[in-house]
Parts: structure tokens; sequence; C-alpha cells
């Protein structure tokens, strides 16, 4: 049996060998800044439309375009199914956009 150090577990060659691969990394280097830089604008945005408009249907809507334009994109399967009595929602809170997502689906205080 071969025993394996932990140094092989890691890949410290994190650019490519290859010129060209590394030619058009360095050329698509300004566009995904670019990209980031948006996305981060938009993402703030989201955020101050979340808190500073009332709930409501138009701001769900405008909220669920921009998350969907950051990639969260939220879909219900079957809304008439939900229990109209449940007054109190519990999710695991894995990322800062949780809250956001919830109240996408219904209306809530989070």
């Amino acid at each position: 049996m071969e025993t394996r150090g932990i140094e092989q577990m890691f890949d410290f060659q994190r650019l490519p060998n290859d010129r060209f691969i590394l030619l058009l990394l360095l050329l698509y280097s300004p566009v995904g800044v670019c990209l980031m830089l948006l996305r981060i604008f938009i993402g703030v945005h989201v955020f101050l439309v979340s808190c500073a408009l009332p709930d409501s249907i138009v701001r769900r809507f405008i909220v669920r375009i921009m998350c969907s334009v950051l990639g969260l994109h939220v879909r219900q399967n079957s809304p008439h199914l939900r229990d109209k009595t449940g007054r109190l929602y519990i999710c695991n809170h894995v990322t800062h956009f949780d809250h956001n997502i919830i109240n996408l689906l219904t209306s809530c205080n989070t």
C-alpha cells in the first residue's frame, strides 16, 4: 500500500502551463472583474430594495428579477398547498440571502 502525503492533496499549480490558455485567461480577467463588480452592485441593491420597499407583490417581483440576475432563482412548486394557518417558518441559516428567499415566497417578517 502506497502512503501519500498531504502535499499530494493540493494543487499548487494554479495557472495553466499552456501559453495559449494563459493568454485567454489574461484576456478574460478584465471581463471577470467587471462581472464581479456588477454582481456586487446588484447584490447591494437587492438588499436595499428588500429593506426599503414595503412588503407587496411589486417588491417581490423586483427582488425576484434582481435575484435571478445574481443566480438565485426561486421557484415554489405548489403554493396552493401551503398551510394558511401557519404563523411561524423555521429554516436553516446557510447564507446571508436566506431571509430574502423566504420573503420572496411568502409575506413574512424575518
